[in-house]
């Protein structure tokens, strides 16, 4: 056991060296690949010891065990978690650059899962009888920006990845609002407005994406019909034909009206919000005595 260790030391040592030079020569890079050049500013953490595309990557991991052995309590293990999810940022950030998918999404599961240790940790200090406001508080500060980024990486994402990250930000959110139960009265009001105004302006978002897939879909089925009409077709064919060019305008119809009926419920749903951010915004009056 005593050969085994020093040998395991240097070898991590070597790894750590490499990776450092690695994300070194990376953080020069301009942000030119990616998710449509989608662009992640720094954060004050920096990726972990390797990447999510490495095959050494279950060292980093091994990494944060032994910084969660060390931390002894649950204020201590909150903050080991908070800075780990930032690590992922960092790393998602790389990934990115490199165009990564797959390694993406893996440092997008790491934000979330390590945003939920986190909170849950100021819940326990909580109940150990620690004061855990100032501690939720940067909690909170580092939720609100790392979903800033996930709802940006989300407008432009595809796929898996999408899919990802809007599991992430469902969880974030969450995470935000179990962590804002231990601030103050005031940092609760500021916060519960300003959430809402981000879910305002993420619904509104949504809605955009939506009008945008309807009118790309009506141009592709206009172009498909256009298409058709322009087929030649024999004798035999042309009642087919003739058919096909009839139900086409039916069924393009019916599915603008369907994704219209979709679009109109959400922007209703957009108004009740601007509707509950006046009445949140509005102070109540005071009945004269």
């Amino acid at each position: 056991m005593r050969k085994i260790l020093p040998v395991f030391l240097t070898t991590l040592i070597l790894l750590v060296i490499a990776s450092s030079k690695i994300s070194g020569s990376l953080a020069d890079e301009p942000m030119t690949t990616g998710v449509q050049s989608f662009s992640i500013p720094p954060t004050s953490e920096g990726p972990g010891l390797l990447l999510p595309d490495s095959p050494f990557y279950f060292l980093d991991e091994i990494k944060q065990n032994i910084r969660l052995a060390f931390a002894v309590t649950p204020t201590q293990k909150a903050n080991v978690y908070s800075s780990v999810a930032g690590e992922r940022v960092a790393e998602l950030r790389f990934e990115l650059i490199k165009n990564n998918v797959s390694a993406a999404e893996i440092a997008v599961r790491g934000v979330r899962e390590n945003t939920a240790y986190a909170v849950k940790e100021v819940a326990d200090a909580k109940l150990w009888g620690a004061d855990v406001e100032n501690l939720a508080g940067d909690i909170n500060q580092k939720i609100k920006m790392h979903l800033q980024i996930l709802d940006g990486l989300e407008n432009q994402a595809t796929g898996e990845l999408k899919a990802e990250v809007t599991v992430a930000i469902a969880s974030l959110t969450e995470s935000k609002g179990n962590v804002e139960a231990y601030l103050s009265k005031a940092e609760i009001d500021s916060e519960m407005k300003d959430d809402l105004r981000m879910s305002v302006i993420r619904s509104a978002q949504n809605t955009l994406n939506d009008a945008d897939e309807l009118k790309n879909n009506l141009t592709l089925l206009q172009k498909q019909q256009e298409s058709v009409s322009f087929v030649i077709t024999p004798a035999s064919k042309k009642t087919t034909a003739a058919k096909q060019k009839q139900n086409l305008p039916t069924a393009l119809q019916s599915q603008s009206l369907t994704d219209a009926q979709d679009i109109t419920t959400k922007a209703q749903a957009i108004m009740d919000n601007l509707d509950t951010t006046f009445k949140i915004n509005t102070p109540t009056p005071t009945p004269r005595k």
